[in-house]
């Protein structure tokens, strides 16, 4: 193809809306497993040349044009067979067999195993620094940024590796898989290779023109405006968490509708943003509270919020909040409609494209994600005062996200309450102010922790500080080992823990942790100590179920999405994820609590810490 070919191809498609048949459907979602199962466990040095962003959006604009399963086959093998020359396409009814040594060398001598191994996913640009937690590597190959597929492997970024862990296919091992549209697939999993290169050989003059064609697509045209982008974007994404998302078993999703749904959708939207909210949509699925879905090059749509927070108390959305005072609205006024919308239906349209493991993650997210839209937009609401009054009004948003999420969580971070109770605001407090109140903590009564949100710092130490014995649990993160598609056979779990141990001087005050929904990840990690060796009454809510580091996606049209890569559980070996660490006493705020300006989650702590 042509580069004035392609510039066609991907020009102009913002400029009118794509009516997609049953038929494209169904091409897109057979390219799309077809190409999880060559991107991420074809082993051979071919796959490791390619940019696998443009190879996809390339992909979806050949299939897209194909209008029977014939077309669709001549063309997948046109795509994929000089990047794996021993991959086999045939209709599912016919009986093909695979052969390893077809694909054997004549002379086996000293060529090794070459072998995908995938330690979570190796995703970032910086997967190779020594203390990332996520990696990709083949076996026997020199460790190379070939997940990164805006920056294949080449000699000058090489360097010398270890196995990950212990297991890998071996010669032999294939996937014999059904791609869809009566069609399946047989691909080896090992290869033979030597310093040169994996066997067998691809054709060198049909490889160099599928990168040339792939190469010509310009790198200003891959906007979310462009129809391929979308649909590569969403099987790119579609992939990832296929392949290596670890709680499916809890988000209990149809994975493949998910993804007919997402591609239909993505057809039809006519902007960057629309394609936004499509992403979100998919991601949703997950119930992962560590999925954000971003675009950088729309990022000032959603940079400004109206001047106030809400929450839902009583089943009513409820002013919370107030960071103006040119507003005529007052703390603990409902509101009962948005743009003419009663504020559930509303806040509905919001909460189908968020993605949350709890409902009080749910409804933080969807609070702060209505708030939100472009400098000066604004809102017609409809609220009820604390004098029954009805008043409508329009808002406009003028608060920017960094004044915002300032002021979002502006409170008081340290307290004496009386001469021996503290409390002390983790959201924020350095660590150094911490260990500096030590002395004066170990003379308490008791000490009040509030946690409802994230720790402003490396809290850590003071679970040294609480604990009596030793940290014993040390499997609870627990990242998958993976060499075969789809999660099929996970091969084992890297485990790890924090290992704590007890420091003096020990606080043998009575302890209460004050939690919500906003406690997630690290917060949940440090949490989970209280609980599991019972260290403290904690109070409040349940924290938003979702732990483990995040593995960022970045895609083609500058999307991004951050999301769980391993598995986190309780220290006993139970479920966290969508149930989070759980309050012994369990508390809900009051409409009258608001207006009055009370902190009714505090005053039940201060209760407590004077018994």
């Amino acid at each position: 193809m042509k580069k004035g070919i392609a510039i066609l191809i991907l020009s102009g498609l913002s400029f009118f809306t794509f009516s997609q048949t049953e038929q494209q459907i169904n091409n897109q979602k057979t390219f799309a497993k077809l190409f999880g199962y060559v991107r991420y466990f074809y082993p051979g040095d071919e796959a490791s040349s390619i940019d696998w962003d443009k190879f996809a959006i390339y992909g979806c604009s050949m299939v897209d044009k194909c209008r029977n399963q014939k077309e669709l086959k001549f063309t997948l093998n046109n795509l994929f067979l000089p990047v794996v020359p021993s991959l086999k396409i045939f209709e599912t009814k016919e009986n093909i067999q695979f052969n390893a040594a077809e694909i054997a060398p004549a002379d086996i001598g000293n060529r090794k195993i070459i072998a995908w191994q995938h330690l979570g996913i190796g995703l970032p640009t910086d997967i190779y620094v020594s203390n990332n937690i996520y990696r990709s590597a083949r076996t026997n190959r020199p460790l190379s940024k070939e997940i990164n597929s805006s920056q294949p492997a080449s000699s000058t970024n090489k360097v010398k590796h270890d196995l990950l862990f212990e297991k890998y296919a071996l010669f032999g091992e294939f996937i014999d898989k059904e791609i869809g549209s009566g069609l399946s697939c047989i691909m080896p999993l090992a290869l033979y290779g030597d310093e040169k290169h994996t066997y067998p050989l691809s054709d060198l003059v049909k490889l160099n023109a599928l990168k040339e064609n792939i190469r010509s697509f310009p790198d200003s045209s891959l906007t979310g405006d462009n129809l391929y982008v979308r649909l590569a974007d969403i099987i790119i994404s579609w992939n990832v968490f296929q392949h290596f998302y670890p709680y499916f078993d809890i988000a209990k999703t149809n994975w493949a509708d998910d993804l007919t749904i997402a591609l239909a959708d993505a057809y039809h939207d006519k902007s960057a943003a629309d394609f936004l909210r499509t992403l979100q949509k998919l991601t949703a699925k997950l119930k992962d509270g560590h999925v954000r879905v971003r675009c950088a090059s729309i990022a000032e749509e959603f940079n400004y919020y109206l001047p106030f927070n809400w929450e839902w108390v009583e089943s009513k959305l409820v002013i919370t909040q107030i960071f103006s005072d040119t507003i005529q609205i007052q703390r603990g006024d409902i509101i009962t409609r948005i743009n003419g919308i009663e504020a559930e239906e509303y806040f509905k349209t919001f909460e189908e494209r968020i993605s949350a493991a709890t409902k009080g993650l749910m409804g933080f997210g969807a609070a702060v994600e209505t708030l939100s839209g472009k400098e000066n937009s604004d809102e017609n609401i409809t609220l009820t005062n604390a004098d029954d009054s009805v008043i409508s009004m329009k808002i406009k948003r003028t608060m920017f996200l960094t004044d915002f999420s300032k002021k979002l969580r502006e409170a008081e971070k340290i307290k004496k309450i009386s001469n021996n109770i503290y409390y002390i605001n983790l959201n924020g407090t350095p660590d150094s102010i911490i260990t500096s109140l030590i002395p004066e903590l170990v003379k308490c009564k008791s000490i009040i922790f509030d946690l409802r949100g994230y720790p402003g710092a490396n809290i850590n130490f003071l679970i040294s500080h609480l604990l009596t014995q030793n940290d014993t649990s040390k499997m609870w993160m627990r990242i998958p080992q993976i060499i075969y598609p789809d999660q099929e056979n996970i091969v084992g779990y890297k485990t790890s823990g924090w290992e704590i141990k007890p420091q003096t001087p020990h606080l043998n005050a009575k302890i209460i942790f004050i939690v919500n929904g906003r406690a997630i990840s690290y917060a949940e990690s440090f949490m989970s100590f209280i609980e599991h060796y019972k260290l403290a009454t904690i109070i409040g809510q349940p924290t938003a179920g979702t732990n483990g580091n995040i593995n960022p996606l970045s895609m083609p049209g500058q999307y991004r999405i951050t999301w769980t890569g391993m598995k986190v559980v309780k220290h006993d070996g139970s479920q966290h994820h969508g149930i989070g660490i759980q309050p012994t006493i369990f508390l809900r705020r009051t409409i009258k609590g608001v207006r009055e300006g009370r902190d009714e989650f505090l005053e039940k702590a201060i209760e407590l810490a004077n018994q």
